[in-house]
């Protein structure tokens, strides 16, 4: 055999061998992939305010308390908290840590506190109850270990807080030696103190690995790979083929009757907490005026669209907290359908010069239901124009109070008080009272909510706060969306939280077959 032949054979060899490696490398790496439909708009969750970042920040960071699987408020960082003469005592599990190693000390405690009161960042009237917050450990004596010393954290109220404990799982511990290197940069180099680390992010996926020696929540995997899938077509196809392990409320309705039949996959649906609603800008000329909002409200008719386009697969919202939730007002009603009604209203105003534009993002599902919802409108007369973008621009836009009328979703509201967060009137633009409402009285209900301590009172007291806002129709509540997960059979014990995040990940085990 000549040398040439020689060479092709062992170069031959080589790559097959370099590929019998990596394919055994591939399996001994338990990682996951979920689909998710557009990257957050930060990982710093200090800024991060939409869905996706909320649920990133906590499988990155810990807090001191967490939202648990019963929409009740459990211990996160905190093993045990009390409260007496306005101060709140937490003492912290020992041994918290963060993904670059550093233990994580009192000052970073008192860092993230400082962070999140501070008047620039979006959550703050959220904790300007607190007056002043220490952290010392509490048994930092002699030779003891740094994985065992214990922190305590004491918040002094200025006065008591009905919503603190559930204000506190958005303030994660933050590591001060990093987030003051870095800066306004920090999303881009996070370093956080939750069961997960960050490997890798893009516009198309985030890569995670386990953080193995977390202080009490280690993931059983390695790691998980996010990815970005906007097609819903793309999504249905690779789960079916196993390119991604669990799509969370992402795949079409219409396709998860055929996913049922599919053996190696698992369909759950679980009741959810977000509701999608239309917003209006009050300070549009035609939308301040209330009777023009009860007409529109008047011409939606929810019914055809849960039952033929979301397959019964939601139901009609009345408010932004779910049936779920102890503060529902159970005995709220939209008003009824009357497009004949809504005429009527709507024959004193000129609304061909009245142009209303409605913006979406770009999703084709998304997109669809606006044209439904713009196909009953104009059957009462208004001059609608649909406008769709990309989820970055519109998150924007909405944001800072530039459209007129968009559709959106509360997601994982659970205290009632995020009724002050959407329509108090001091929460106009960077805060989230984004349609500019405003009515006193409301205003004067928020601000006494938070200070009653008996449940049954605070359950009255909000039942006439959501009625109020109802009968003003700032937002028109559409519907409350259930949850559709749909799981590859090799991943087990992953489970819905009603607040949809994605905690249930650090108990997923994988089963290769």
């Amino acid at each position: 055999m000549n040398s040439k032949k020689i060479g092709l054979l062992l170069l031959s060899s080589v790559l097959f061998l370099s590929a019998c490696k990596k394919k055994s490398d591939e399996k001994s790496q338990k990682t996951i992939t979920v689909a998710i439909q557009s990257a957050p708009v930060t990982l710093d969750p200090r800024r991060a305010t939409d869905a996706y970042g909320m649920r990133f920040a906590n499988l990155l960071f810990s807090s001191l308390v967490k939202v648990g699987s019963k929409l009740d408020i459990v211990g996160d960082a905190a093993e045990s908290w009390t409260y007496k003469d306005l101060t709140y005592t937490f003492n912290l599990k020992p041994g918290l840590r963060f993904s670059n190693g550093d233990w994580v000390e009192p000052e970073d405690i008192l860092f993230s506190f400082k962070e999140y009161q501070n008047p620039s960042n979006v959550f703050h009237r959220s904790y300007k109850d607190i007056k002043k917050v220490e952290s010392e450990f509490i048994n930092n004596t002699g030779e003891r270990l740094f994985s065992e010393r214990q922190l305590q954290v004491r918040l002094h109220l200025k006065e008591f807080s009905a919503t603190l404990l559930a204000d506190l799982p958005i303030l994660k511990i933050l590591p001060r030696k990093v987030v003051k290197k870095f800066g306004k940069d920090f999303g881009e180099n996070i370093v956080g103190s939750g069961s997960f680390s960050l490997v890798s992010q893009s516009p198309s996926e985030i890569i995670l690995k386990s953080v193995k020696d977390h202080a009490w929540d280690s993931p059983k995997i390695d790691g998980v790979t996010f990815k970005v899938i906007k097609d819903k077509n793309t999504l249905f196809l690779k789960t079916i083929k196993g390119d991604v392990d669990i799509s969370q409320s992402q795949m079409p309705l219409d396709k998860v009757r055929s996913l049922k039949t599919r053996s190696h996959l698992t369909t759950v649906i679980a009741p959810g907490v977000s509701m999608a609603y239309l917003i209006f800008n009050l300070k549009h000329k035609l939308l301040q005026n209330h009777e023009v909002r009860k007409a529109i409200a008047m011409s939606i008719n929810r019914l055809p669209i849960i039952e033929h386009k979301f397959h019964n697969l939601s139901s009609a919202a009345t408010s932004i907290l779910s049936p779920s939730s102890l503060y529902h007002a159970k005995t709220m009603k939209n008003p009824d359908f009357n497009p004949e009604e809504a005429k009527k209203i709507l024959s004193k105003y000129d609304l061909s010069k009245n142009k209303l534009v409605f913006k979406t993002t770009n999703d084709p599902a998304v997109v669809e239901v606006a044209k439904i919802l713009s196909q009953q409108l104009r059957k009462v007369g208004f001059n609608i124009q649909i406008q769709s973008f990309e989820w970055g621009t519109y998150y924007q836009d909405v944001k800072s109070g530039r459209f007129e009328m968009a559709i959106m979703n509360w997601v994982g509201a659970i205290d009632p008080d995020i009724y002050r967060t959407a329509f108090h009137s001091k929460n106009f633009p960077p805060g989230r009272n984004r349609g500019f409402y405003s009515n006193t009285k409301v205003d004067k209900l928020l601000e006494e909510g938070i200070r009653i301590e008996d449940i049954k009172k605070r359950i009255d007291h909000y039942t006439e706060i959501q009625t109020l806002i109802m009968n003003d129709l700032p937002t028109l509540p559409l519907w409350y969306p259930k949850q559709v997960a749909v799981i590859n059979q090799r991943v087990k014990n992953y489970f819905l939280p009603a607040n949809g995040d994605y905690r249930s990940l650090t108990q997923v085990t994988i089963e290769d077959f």
